[in-house]
């Protein structure tokens, strides 16, 4: 099987080609896909993080109910839980 030669595009029709391509629906949605599957992706290795970072807690020693607690002792008994400021911790 015999290779087509390669088109060789001036500067000016791959000015033209990507403006064409810019504006074109398909790529607007691939790129619309991608983005969604970056912040999936993204929330997916935040989600490790957060669970890395529970399992350190765990193993010492506190869980949902002592976390206000082990809080308090890191700030020096400086922050109040109740105050709005704090919201639903």
């Amino acid at each position: 099987m015999k290779q087509m030669a390669k088109q060789i595009l001036t500067d000016a029709q791959v000015e033209e080609e990507i403006a064409r391509l810019t504006n074109s629906p398909y790529v607007k949605l691939a790129k619309e896909q991608e983005r969604i599957k970056y912040q999936r992706r993204q929330y997916l290795y935040k989600l490790r993080g957060l669970e890395k970072k529970g399992k350190a807690l765990y193993d010492k020693g506190i869980d949902i109910d002592t976390i206000d607690d082990y809080v308090r002792s890191l700030l020096g008994n400086e922050c109040d839980f109740t105050d709005e400021r704090w919201g639903d911790l």
